[in-house]
C-alpha cells in the first residue's frame, strides 16, 4: 500500500505570497520531511507542488492530492472554507437538478408531451431533453 492510500486525509499545503510577488508553498509530511516549492502564479505553484509531492511519495500526479490553504491574507481562511462549502452545496444542487430533470423529462414525454414542450416546461433546449432521456435509460 502506498503512502497516499495510508493517509486518512490529504496533507495541507500552505501557500504564502512573498514581498516580491512569488507564491511559496509547503507541505509538512512529518517533523523531518516535507515538500516545498515556489512560483510566479498560484496555479503554477500548485502544479509544481503536486509534481513534487508525487515524486516524493512515488505516486502518480493524479494521486498526489492536498488541501490548499492561504497564509498571511487576513480573513481568507474563513472565506476559503465558506467558498468550498458553497461549492459543495452547488455541486449537490446541480446533481439533484439533473436527477429531477431526467425524471421530469421521462414523465412528460411518457405522457405524450412533445420534446419541444417538455423543453419549455423544464427551461432547457430540446436537445437537452433528449440528452436527459438518454441519461435516464
Amino acid at each position: 500500500m502506498d503512502e497516499m492510500t495510508k493517509r486518512k486525509a490529504p496533507p495541507i499545503a500552505v501557500f504564502t505570497l512573498d514581498n516580491e510577488g512569488y507564491w511559496n508553498a509547503a507541505i509538512h509530511l512529518s517533523a523531518k520531511e516535507g515538500v516545498f516549492t515556489f512560483g510566479r502564479t498560484l496555479r503554477h505553484t500548485q502544479q509544481r507542488l503536486q509534481e513534487a509531492l508525487a515524486l516524493h511519495l512515488d505516486v502518480a500526479e493524479s494521486e498526489a492530492q492536498y488541501v490548499t490553504t492561504l497564509a498571511g491574507i487576513p480573513g481568507m481562511e474563513d472565506l476559503a472554507a465558506r467558498v468550498q462549502q458553497a461549492k459543495g452545496q452547488q455541486e449537490e444542487a446541480a446533481a439533484e437538478w439533473a436527477r429531477v430533470s431526467r425524471e421530469a423529462a421521462k414523465v412528460l414525454t411518457g405522457a405524450g408531451v412533445s420534446i419541444r414542450d417538455a423543453a419549455a416546461v423544464l427551461g432547457v433546449t430540446g436537445g437537452r431533453v433528449q440528452q436527459l432521456l438518454k441519461e435516464s435509460v
